[in-house]
């Protein structure tokens, strides 16, 4: 059995260092006492969580809303996006969260007047939640 032994004690290399949208890529396996690489091909997962989102803007500011809109942060797919806000200088305040926001602009609702807010984006993908945006600030309008 001539050539048996190669499959001991080998290393691996690619031989292709780019993703290709699920392409193959192909490898080899080598050994010292091989005469010819053994050459087959794997799939890479690709998959992970995704990026938080960037550019995060508050805009058309009223005393109980405000609109925001971010960039995706990623090229991979992105299923929805959580909207996270809470009042900024009250202690022990959590995040309230707006889950399943499809696009990249939203208009949140309900807010108090006068009231400093901080609000971040969340990507979601098919993996699961990616870290938060960097937080922005905002304050509401005055009643009237």
């Amino acid at each position: 059995m001539p050539d048996m032994f190669c499959f001991e004690n080998f290393f691996l290399y690619t031989r292709q260092y780019f993703y290709g949208g699920g392409a193959a890529m192909p490898c080899h396996a080598m050994h010292s006492k091989c005469k010819q690489p053994i050459v087959f091909s794997f799939l890479p997962n690709h998959a992970a969580l995704p990026k938080p989102p960037t550019s995060l803007v508050i805009s058309d500011v009223t005393a109980t809303s405000v609109k925001l809109t971010w960039n995706p942060g990623n090229i991979d797919p992105i299923e929805s996006y959580i909207i996270q806000y809470k009042r900024k200088y009250t202690p022990g305040a959590a995040y309230e969260e707006i889950a399943d926001v499809p696009n990249t602009d939203y208009t949140v609702m309900g807010l108090d007047a006068y009231t400093v807010y901080e609000f971040r984006v969340v990507a979601v993908n098919n993996i699961g939640r990616g870290i938060p945006s960097s937080p922005v600030d905002v304050t509401t309008g005055e009643l009237g």
